[in-house]
C-alpha cells in the first residue's frame, strides 16, 4: 500500500524534518530533491517472500533494485555532493524508513522463523542496493546501516512470534553431530546463513543469550538423564564427548560470527572449558543430593565418588591471563553453578542433614551407625583426600556414637570376630591388615618427611580449628578416638578374652593369643599385661591338670590368679556364685585342691562353681541327649535323677542353695530344650514324650480297649451326689493329662496332692477307692480314656 509522505504525518510521529519538507520550492535543487524522492519511492519493498511447506521460496528471493536513469544520477550528484549533505539526507531518510517499516511489519503475519530471516535479507538488499547508487562516503553508510539495523531488529522484537520461533529454530537445529563430521553440511550452511543474517542487524547479543541458554539446558538435561542414580560406571567421558561432539561445534559457529575479535586457540579452549564446567557443576549438584545414598552404597559408588572429587578440584581458567574479555564471557561464566567453596559447603550440610534425619536417632541400630561411619570415612577420603570435608561430616556421627551404651561391646566384638557372619567384618579385616599398623616412630618419620617436602601445602582454608591431616583416615583409630580414654576398650577386651579363656575346652589359647597380638600392635603392648597373665594361667592350668588330675577327662580345672581376673570375677553375682554343686564334682575338686596345696607348698584354691562349662549326657527310657551347659544348669538337672519325680522351684533352690530366680532361669532353659515339662508355674517334671508317643501308637495299632458295662441306674445322677466334693480336681486332672500324655493312678494321686490347694480339697483325706471310682466315672462319661491302667485324654 502506497502512503504519501507529508510534513504533518512525519511531525506527528517524530519531531525531526523529513524529505517532504524540502520539496516545496521550484529551484533546480528542489527539482533534484523531488526526482530523488520519486526514485526512492515507495521507501520500502513492495512485495514479500512466500515459501512452500518444505521451506523453499515460491518466488525469487531477492530482485535487483532498478538502476537509476541519468537524470536521477545527476540529481543524486547535485543533492549529495558533500558528506554534510549526505548526513542530513540520511537522517531524514532513516526517519521516513522507520515510519514506513511500522506498516510493513504490521502486514507480516504467521511467518516462520526462516521467513523472518528472508524479510531481513530483502530489507537489507533493498536499501543496500539503493546506496550503491547514492555514492555516499563509508562513514555515512556505516551510520545508515547501524540505524537501519536498529529499526529492523526493534520491529522484529516487537513481534512475539519472532523470538519464540527463533528459540524453536535453534533448539531443533543447533545440536547435530553432522556439524562436527562435516562442517559444510546442509544444516551447518543453513545455520551459518541464519547466524550471519542476524549478526548483520546487530542481534549478536540476543543470539548469544539464546544459544548459551539452549546449550546450558541441553547440558543439564543430559547430565541428569545420564547420571541420576548411576554410580558404578564412568560418566565424565560421555558428558565431555556430548559437549565436544554435539554442542560445542555449533556453539563455536555462533561465537565465531558474533565475536568481533578473531577467536584464538586459547579462547576456544576457554569457551569449551566453561561448557564442560557447567556439566561438571550440574553433576556435582546432583551428587550432593545423592551423597547419603552413595555413601550407603560404598564400595559400589567408588567411581562416582572419584568423579565428584575430580569435579570439585578442577582448575580455574584465568581468562585475564589470556586477554579474554568479551561480552560472551559474562554470559558463560555467570551460568556456572557455584564456586568450589560453596559446593563443598553444600555437600557437607546436605550429608549432615541426611544423617540427622535417617541415622542419628534412637531407632537406629548401633551396628548400622558404625558401618555408615566407616563408609563415610572411606567415601569422603575419596572426595577430599586432605580429610577436611571428612572431619566436618563425621563430627555429628562421632558425637552420637558416644551416647550409645552398647557401642564399646559392639566395637570390641566386631574387631575380634573374623567370621563372615560378623556385621563389622571390615573392621576385623582392617585390624588384621599389616599395612594399617603405624608405630609412633613411623608417624614421627612422616612428620619429618613432610617438613622436608618441597611440594608440601598447608591444610585447606576451610579446615576446622582442631583439624589435623590424617586424624580420621584410620577407621579403627577414629572410632576409638571418639572416647576420652582407651581404657574402656582395654577393659572390654580383657573381659571378652576372659570369658573365652574360661570357656575353653582344651586349653588351646592360640587363637586368643593371635588376636591379642593384633591388639598389641594397635594399642601398645603395655596395655595388655593383665591379659598376658590370664593366658599364662590357662597354659599352666593344662600342666596342673595333667600333673594333678591324671588326665581325668571328666574333671578339668582352670586355676586363675584372682588379682588378674577382675573383669571376669567381679561380674559374678554373689547370689549366683556359691550354689551347691553335685557331690561327685565336689569330691573331685577337694582331691584336686589337696594335691594343689601339696604341689604349691600350702597355697589354696577357691572353687568358683558358676564359671566354666559342663558336658552332660542325659539318659531317658529309650534315648540319650548331650548338652554343654553352665554349672548351675547342670546342678539343677542333676536333681531330676528319678524321672517319676516332680520338683518345685522352692525345693530346688533350697537343695542347691541357689536363688529362686536363678533356678527359674535354669528350669526355663531345660523346658526350652525339651528335657523338662512345666506342670505349673512352679512345678516341673522330666519330659519323656517320645517314649509315651510310641506307647500310644502301639496301643492304637493293637486297638485294645477296656470295656465298661454301664449299670441300669443313671450314672450321671449317681456321680453328681457321690463325687460332689472330689469333682474340684477335674480341671487339675485335665491340665496334667494335657502336659503328660499317660499317667498311672499312683502318679495322678501324687500330682493332685501337689497341685490342688488344701483350701479347696485335702486329698490326704480322700481314699484311694473313692479317687479311683471318680476316675472311672470320668471314663464312663468319655471325658478321659484308660488303656493298660494308664489314663489319658481322648484324641
Amino acid at each position: 500500500m502506497q502512503v504519501d509522505i507529508t510534513k504533518d504525518l512525519i511531525s506527528s510521529i517524530i519531531s525531526f524534518p523529513n524529505l517532504s519538507d524540502l520539496s516545496n520550492s521550484e529551484s533546480d535543487f528542489d527539482n533534484d530533491i523531488q526526482i530523488l524522492l520519486d526514485w526512492l519511492h515507495p521507501h520500502v519493498p513492495s512485495s514479500f517472500i512466500k515459501r512452500s511447506d518444505d521451506g523453499t521460496p515460491t518466488a525469487p528471493l531477492l530482485s535487483k533494485f532498478p538502476e537509476p536513469l541519468q537524470r536521477v544520477k545527476s540529481a543524486i550528484r547535485g543533492c549529495l555532493k558533500e558528506e554534510k549533505n549526505q548526513l542530513q539526507f540520511i537522517n531524514l531518510y532513516i526517519n521516513t524508513i522507520n515510519i514506513k517499516l511500522l506498516d510493513y511489519f504490521s502486514a507480516l503475519t504467521n511467518l516462520s522463523f526462516l521467513e523472518y530471516i528472508d524479510v531481513i535479507k530483502i530489507l537489507l538488499h533493498y536499501y543496500n542496493s539503493q546506496f550503491e547508487y547514492l555514492n555516499v562516503t563509508d562513514n555515512v553508510f556505516k551510520i545508515f546501516s547501524r540505524k537501519l539495523s536498529f529499526i529492523i531488529s526493534s520491529n522484529l522484537l516487537d513481534r512475539t512470534t519472532f523470538k519464540s520461533t527463533m528459540n524453536q529454530f535453534f533448539e531443533e537445529s543447533l545440536f547435530m553431530k553432522a556439524t562436527l563430521s562435516n562442517p559444510m553440511s546442509t544444516n551447518a550452511l543453513n545455520l551459518i546463513d541464519v547466524i550471519s543474517t542476524l549478526v548483520s542487524i546487530n542481534m549478536s547479543t540476543l543470539l548469544n543469550e539464546i544459544v548459551i541458554k539452549l546449550s546450558v539446558e541441553k547440558i543439564k538435561r543430559h547430565t541428569l538423564s545420564l547420571s541420576t542414580g548411576i554410580w558404578d560406571k564412568p560418566l565424565l567421558g560421555p558428558l565431555n564427548s556430548l559437549i565436544q561432539d554435539e554442542i560445542y561445534p555449533n556453539f563455536y559457529i555462533v561465537i565465531s560470527y558474533t565475536t568481533s575479535s578473531t577467536l584464538t586457540d586459547t579462547m576456544n579452549n576457554f569457551y569449551l572449558y566453561e561448557l564442560v564446567k557447567i556439566a561438571h557443576d550440574e553433576l556435582v549438584s546432583l551428587r550432593i543430593k545423592e551423597i547419603y545414598s552413595m555413601i550407603l552404597n560404598y564400595p559400589n559408588s567408588q567411581i562416582a565418588l572419584n568423579e565428584l572429587h575430580y569435579c570439585l578440584l578442577k582448575n580455574k581458567f584465568n581468562h585475564q591471563d589470556y586477554g579474554i574479555s568479551t561480552n560472551l564471557l559474562s554470559y558463560v561464566t555467570d551460568l556456572s553453578v557455584n564456586s568450589q567453596a560453596v559446593q563443598r559447603t553444600n555437600l557437607v550440610e546436605r550429608f549432615i542433614d541426611y544423617c540427622n534425619k535417617n541415622l542419628l536417632h534412637a531407632g537406629a541400630n548401633t551396628i548400622d551407625v558404625i558401618t555408615t561411619y566407616a563408609k563415610t570415612i572411606r567415601s569422603f577420603l575419596i572426595v577430599d583426600p586432605k580429610g577436611v570435608l571428612l572431619d566436618k561430616v563425621v563430627r555429628p556421627i562421632r558425637k552420637y556414637l558416644k551416647t550409645r551404651e552398647d557401642i564399646i561391646i559392639k566395637l570390641v566384638r566386631g574387631l575380634l570376630d573374623n567370621s563372615p557372619d560378623n556385621d563389622l567384618i571390615e573392621l576385623a579385616q582392617e585390624l588384621r591388615s599389616p599395612s594399617k599398623y603405624r608405630s609412633k616412630s613411623s608417624h614421627s618419620k612422616d612428620i619429618l618427611e613432610d617438613s622436608l617436602d618441597l611440594n608440601w601445602v598447608p591444610d585447606p582454608v576451610d579446615a576446622l580449628p582442631d583439624f589435623k591431616n590424617g586424624k580420621v583416615s584410620d577407621i579403627i583409630e577414629s572410632l576409638i578416638s571418639i572416647f576420652d580414654s582407651k581404657e574402656i576398650f582395654i577393659d572390654e577386651f580383657t573381659r571378652l578374652f576372659g570369658e573365652q579363656l574360661i570357656n575353653l575346652k582344651n586349653y588351646d589359647v592360640e587363637e586368643i593369643e593371635c588376636n591379642l597380638n593384633l591388639l598389641k600392635a594397635r594399642f601398645g603392648k603395655q596395655n595388655f599385661t593383665t591379659l598376658d597373665i590370664m593366658i599364662r594361667d590357662i597354659r599352666e592350668s593344662r600342666s596342673l591338670n595333667e600333673l594333678l588330675g591324671g588326665r581325668d577327662a571328666v574333671f578339668n580345672t582352670s586355676v586363675l590368679s584372682h588379682l588378674y581376673w577382675p573383669t571376669v570375677l567381679d561380674n559374678i553375682d554373689p547370689e549366683q556364685h556359691n550354689f551347691k554343686i553335685p557331690d561327685e564334682v565336689e569330691k573331685k575338686f577337694q582331691d584336686f585342691k589337696a594335691k594343689f596345696a601339696q604341689e604349691k607348698h600350702g597355697r589354696t584354691l577357691k572353687f568358683v562353681p558358676s564359671l566354666g562349662t559342663v558336658r552332660l549326657q542325659l539318659e531317658f527310657k529309650n534315648h540319650t541327649k548331650e548338652f554343654n551347659v553352665s554349672p548351675d544348669k547342670a546342678a539343677i538337672i542333676s536333681l531330676f535323677n528319678d524321672q517319676e519325680n516332680e520338683l518345685s522351684v522352692s525345693h530346688i533352690a533350697q537343695a542347691l542353695s541357689m536363688s529362686e530366680y536363678m533356678v527359674s532361669k535354669g528350669l526355663a532353659y531345660w523346658v526350652k530344650e525339651g528335657v523338662l515339662m512345666e506342670l505349673t508355674k512352679t512345678l516341673y517334671i522330666v519330659n519323656d514324650d517320645d517314649e509315651e508317643d510310641e506307647i500310644i501308637q502301639q496301643e492304637a495299632e493293637a486297638d485294645l480297649l477296656t470295656n465298661f458295662t454301664p449299670s441300669d441306674n443313671n450314672p450321671t445322677a449317681q456321680s453328681s451326689a457321690k463325687f460332689s466334693e472330689i469333682s474340684v480336681v477335674e480341671p487339675y486332672l485335665f491340665t496334667m493329662l494335657q502336659n503328660i500324655t499317660l499317667l498311672s493312678f499312683q502318679r495322678i494321686k501324687t500330682l493332685l496332692n501337689l497341685m490342688v490347694p488344701k483350701d479347696k480339697l485335702d486329698l490326704t483325706k480322700i481314699s484311694d477307692n473313692l479317687l479311683e471310682e471318680y476316675l472311672d466315672s470320668l471314663v464312663e462319661e468319655s471325658k478321659i480314656h484308660i488303656r493298660h491302667g494308664n489314663y489319658s485324654l481322648h484324641n
